[in-house]
Formats: structure tokens, sequence, C-alpha cells
């Protein structure tokens, strides 16, 4: 509106400045302050110092986005204009929702933006310490949201770990859970009342979003078996340890794998997979197998798992003690390496023999043989096989004796002409060498005696049992014939009786 001032010229006014009017466009507004005490063209009194601001289609407005909202902190006590009393300090969200331009008011100032967070049907989230229904933060709450949905995280909220993935669950899975807070579980028919501190399982196919009372323990995985393969596992509530061998488990909510500890020298021997034809002279030092589980376990890399029941495959023509064949070693069990000879490993038997012939050849030979476990299968043949500390050095000398035996009762002519043959001469060793051997003949040939001697006192024993066994049963037989034959005639001496006593009467 335009309009003409005039002065009277009776009247002493002096013209100090000419003011042009100042244009407010759309999305702009007008900041004002009084110098000294006012009213406003509005009607509204202020007072020197105060500011405000005029609306009247310069401020540029911000524009609140559906995935963006304004982040605003007021600097003094007021109401702004959503009526919403405001309090220094106060920091709040301004969404489109609201409003589709915002001016920020003199008691307000802008801090950023914030972005919204979108959930899909398959995501969740955790919001620590959510803004209540009356505005107030409330601190050490926490708050589950599931979607879909957007929303946006008022001032002091904080999400959890980000967004989480929605838990599936197969059919050969499950969620370990721990109640942190006392509540009632609907998700089970009927519902359970939980307590904090209660563990329990819950198993697919589902789909499974935890609430604020649940603690996600563990997920689990069901482990299949074969029929020669088991693991350890541990109660952990009563400490109970067994194994499960040759079919698919999945570990329950108060259970879990249990390590057992092996000697390095028995990890050694189970991971080489050693034969025990080829690998026979192999030594093993036990210090060294020490020293590189340590370094192995230091280096989080172990030989074995231990939580897997321990197997070994026995190949041919070998032999392990074990304590029940039917099973897998069981979690009280250990395994024990012992070692076959006193002296050093050999992959073959060496022998070296020292004997004479009759009469007086002495020879020396170099013995080189294997050896196979031959008899049944059972348990107290096996126990056998452990029973002797040095089985080696006994066979040895077994098979020493015996050749002796052999050797010492043929004449020296075959071992000549065999060995040497008939042109060659034959020197006789020194005095002591030859008493030496022909006492060694002379005991053999004793023992041999002896042995014969028994093996027939033996038979002859055997044979006269036998006999007089025969004589036994024999007397038994005729005994009870005869018992028989007295019975038969009483029998009819009693009806011969009857038929008289009928024939009278």
């Amino acid at each position: 509106m335009s309009q003409l001032y005039t002065t009277d010229n009776n009247t002493e006014v002096d013209v100090l400045k000419t003011i042009s009017a100042i244009t407010i466009h759309e999305n702009e507004a007008l900041k004002l302050s009084a110098v000294r005490q006012t009213t406003d063209r509005s009607g509204n009194k202020r007072v020197a110092g105060e500011e405000w601001l005029v609306l009247q289609e310069v401020v540029k407005a911000h524009i609140p986005l559906p995935e963006v909202a304004i982040l605003v902190r007021s600097n003094a006590n007021f109401k702004d204009k959503f009526e919403i009393e405001r309090k220094n300090g106060d920091q709040y969200l301004i969404t489109c929702e609201e409003t589709s331009a915002f001016i920020p008011d003199v008691q307000e100032r802008i801090l950023g933006t914030v972005e919204a967070t979108t959930l899909d049907n398959r995501h969740y989230c955790t919001i620590v310490n959510p803004i209540g229904e009356d505005g107030k933060p409330m601190l050490g709450h926490r708050k589950i949201i599931k979607g879909e949905i957007s929303f946006f995280l008022k001032p002091g909220e904080e999400l959890e770990d980000g967004v989480k993935e929605v838990f599936i669950i197969g059919e050969d899975e499950g969620i370990v859970l721990k109640a942190i807070a006392a509540f009632l579980d609907e998700s089970v028919s009927p519902s359970i009342n939980r307590k904090p501190g209660d563990r329990w399982m819950i198993k697919g196919p589902m789909e499974y979003t935890p609430s604020i009372e649940v603690e996600i323990m563990d997920v689990r995985k069901a482990i299949p078996l074969h029929a020669n393969e088991g693991i350890y596992v541990r109660n952990i509530q009563t400490g109970s340890i067994r194994s499960v061998i040759g079919k698919t488990y999945m570990l329950k909510e108060d259970e879990e794998l249990w390590e057992k500890n092996l000697p390095s020298m028995i990890q050694t021997l189970l991971n080489k997979d050693r034969d025990v034809t080829a690998d026979r002279g192999e030594w093993i030092n036990p210090g060294k197998e020490k020293r590189a589980a340590k370094e192995a376990s230091n280096a989080d890399v172990g030989l074995i798992d231990t939580t897997r029941v321990v197997t070994f495959k026995v190949p041919h023509n070998a032999a392990v003690q074990i304590y029940d064949y039917k099973s897998r070693l069981s979690p009280k069990r250990g395994i024990y390496s012992i070692i076959s000879a006193e002296e050093n490993p050999r992959r073959l038997i060496d022998s070296c023999l020292g004997f004479t012939s009759w009469p007086r050849l002495l020879l020396e030979l170099q013995l080189s043989y294997n050896w196979h476990f031959a008899g049944e299968k059972n348990q107290e043949n096996g126990a056998k096989l452990f029973t002797v500390p040095d089985f080696i050095g006994d066979m040895c000398n077994s098979i020493a004796s015996r050749v002796r035996g052999t050797v010492s009762s043929h004449s020296a002519k075959i071992i000549r002409s065999a060995v040497l043959g008939t042109s060659k001469k034959i020197s006789l060793s020194s005095s002591k060498q030859s008493h030496s051997l022909q006492k060694s003949v002379t005991l053999a040939i004793e023992i041999t005696t002896q042995s014969q001697e028994a093996a027939a006192k033996r038979e002859a024993e055997r044979i006269d049992q036998e006999a007089n066994g025969r004589l036994e049963r024999q007397r038994i037989t005729d005994e009870a014939e005869a018992e028989r034959s007295r019975k038969r005639l009483l029998e009819l001496q009693a009806e011969s009786a009857i038929i008289e006593a009928i024939g009278s009467s």
C-alpha cells in the first residue's frame, strides 16, 4: 500500500532517512531485533534485545524428506510453532509428517540431519535408551523393532550392533537362549514363565526374532557322525562326560563339546597314519614331539580334533589293546604307547646266533625274519600280547634255542658240505670256546631229552586217564541198566499180585 506523507509548514520535522520495503519471498522469513521496548506491528510487546521472525511471506526454509529428518536443538525455553513446550538444551527431530518446510525459530538451532532406518520383514534391530511415551529417554532399557518399518532414531537413542537378520533355523539347527529377565514365553504352547538365568533351546524349521528379555547364547547345528566317528559331550550342569557314536547328534542347551587331553606322543602316533610294516623302523622322539605339540598349541594349530572320539584303524597283522572291542575310546579310557623291543626299533628282527653241531663245529648265523600274530581273536589271547614287556627279545631267544637244537642233532659233515664244500678244511676254535659250546650243546640235548620224556609221560597219563574214564562210564552205564531191569521186575511182580488178587476174589 502506498501512502503520501506531508508535513505541516509550522511543524519542525526533519526527514532523516528513507527506508525501502523488504520483500519476503516464499520459504523465507525476516529476523528482527528490538533496540528498545516497543510493540510490533502484530501487537506483541517486545523488550530491548528481543529477537523474532516475521514470516509473512530472510531465513531459508529446510525441507525434511521421507528418508531424512532435521535434528534441532532449543537454545531457550519456549513454545514452538507446533505448540510444543521446548526446554533449553532439548534435541528433537522435525520430519516431513510434521511439516513440509521448516524455518528454525530464533530459539532453535539446526544440528544436522538424521537418516531413516529401514527394516524389511527379514531384519530387526535393538534400540538402547529408547524415548518413552512422555518424550523422556528410558536409560538402561532396550527395545526391539521388527520389520517392515522405516523410522528415525531420536536424540539419545542408539542401535545395538546395527541392523540384524532374523534367524532362519533349519531342520538340523537350533538356538540356545538365556533369559535375562522374567517374562511369559508365548512362543511355545502352553506358555511358560521364564526366570532370569533359565536356558532352553528352540529347534527349526522356523523364523525367530529374539525379544528384549532373551540373550542368544549359541547357534548350534547337528553334527553328522559315521559309524566309526563320535564326539565327546559334557553336561555343564552335572559335569558328566559321555561319548556319542555313529549317529547325527545336536548338542542340547546344557551340553557342550569336551576336549580330551591326549599326550603329544599319542597325538603324533594317531596323526601320522603309520604303516606297521613299512614304518616299523621309524623311531619317534617323545621329547621332540612334546616340543612340537607345545609350539602347535601356541600357534593355535592342533594335531587332531580332541573333541572327536579317538578312532584308530588297525591294519593287517597288527594288534591294539583296548578295553571293549565293540566301542570306541570312552572319556574315562586312555591310550598308552608300548615299546615292543627294549633296544633299537627294527624293521625286521636281526639276530646273531652262535652254536655248535656234532662234533664241535662252531657256527655263527645272522638271521633276519618277520612275524605275524596267530591265534583266535578274543579277549584272552589279545591280553596275552600285552603282558610280555619284551616279546621280540623272548622270540629271538626261543628261535635261537630251536636253531641250536636242530643244528646240534646233525653231523658236521652235512653242514660243512652245504656251507664250505667237501674240499675245504674247518679249523677248530679255542678250547675255551669249544668247552662253552659243548656245554651248551649238552644242555640243549638234556633239555630236549627232558622235554621228550615229559611229553611221553604226559601222553601215558592221558591214555591212562582216558581208559579209566571209559571204564568208569561203562560201570555207570551197567548200573543204570541193572537198575532199569530191577524196576521192570518190580512192576511185573506188582501186576502179577494184582491179577492174582483179582482171581482169588
